[in-house]
């Protein structure tokens, strides 16, 4: 199975073939910024959790500056890179989906705590949830 790191360096591979300069400042921040972690952590590749993080981050800050007042051309660079940091998440789980998750833990737990449902899928399905949501359901259901 392919590291999303691998597959970073790859498209940056390409970007540079294509002579997309863009594309290719873009993805050498961003592999720089993925790369560190693992370095800096026992001299190995990032794992994809580590990989997402790093993405997430990239997205937020976007997602920042594309709220706020800015030319049209850089918000279109913005686009292609949001664009491009989404193909690198797991797809969001949708609440029904939470919900089925959640309930059968519960079913399986007994009767487990807030933080206890969280752990669980903090461990299970990592970066495919939104946290303040995904704890006012379980509070619900708990």
């Amino acid at each position: 199975m392919t590291l999303l790191v691998d597959k970073i360096r790859e498209d940056l591979l390409a970007a540079r073939r294509a002579a997309d300069s863009l594309k290719t400042k873009f993805l050498s921040t961003l592999l720089g910024e993925v790369a560190i972690i693992g370095k800096d952590n026992g001299d190995r590749k990032s794992s994809d959790e580590e990989t997402r993080s790093v993405v997430k981050k990239f997205m937020d800050s976007n997602r920042f500056s594309l709220g706020k007042e800015i030319p049209d051309n850089y918000r279109a660079i913005l686009g292609m890179e949001q664009e491009y940091l989404q193909t690198l998440m797991p797809t969001t789980l949708t609440e029904a989906e939470l919900r089925s998750i959640i309930t059968g833990y519960i079913t399986q737990m007994g009767k487990p705590t807030v933080g206890v449902v969280m752990s669980f899928l903090k461990a299970h399905y990592p970066n495919r949830y939104d946290g303040s949501t995904t704890v006012q359901l379980v509070k619900t259901l708990v």
